[in-house]
């Protein structure tokens, strides 16, 4: 089974109402949110909000939307990370920020390295991505489908 998902993680909740207006999934898991990310609800919220397209790492959604969603969010520290692999063979990147600031570059490989800057331990059987559940979220699609047809 494959996995395939940008997303941004930080410690603790998030302003649930402002996820709800731009329409971002949020999970809770022990004790840290997962947002949910997509291309096309990114690329709807640039033109919506007339955000430039422009990114600024190998991680396609390291952009001024992402950005501006972090903001609204009320996130201080935060991870983006995105994986695309399918039965152990693909990638993954990371990069972590702070109001703002990159205290991470984008990393292949680093989502267990950046989730440590968050404070996420590890298990004695687990890894920082294990211990925060991201092995169960495969794809956010489907949260997304409304923005498919919107080009």
């Amino acid at each position: 089974m494959g996995h395939h998902i940008f997303a941004l993680v930080t410690a603790g909740p998030v302003d649930q109402a402002q996820a709800a207006a731009y329409e971002l999934p949020c999970f809770l898991e022990n004790g840290y949110t997962i947002i949910g990310l997509n291309a096309y609800h990114s690329d709807y919220w640039a033109d919506k909000l007339d955000i430039p397209h422009r990114n600024y790492s190998d991680i396609i959604l390291d952009n001024d939307v992402t950005r501006f969603l972090a903001r609204a969010l009320g996130l201080g520290r935060y991870a983006l990370i995105s994986t695309d692999y399918f039965g152990g063979s693909g990638e993954q990147h990371a990069a972590v920020y702070d109001a703002g600031q990159v205290l991470m570059p984008a990393t292949a490989g680093g989502i267990n390295a950046a989730l440590r800057l968050l404070g996420v331990r590890r298990g004695p059987l687990t890894d920082e991505f294990d211990a925060i559940s991201l092995g169960k979220y495969r794809s956010f699609e489907d949260h997304f489908e409304r923005y498919y047809d919107l080009d």
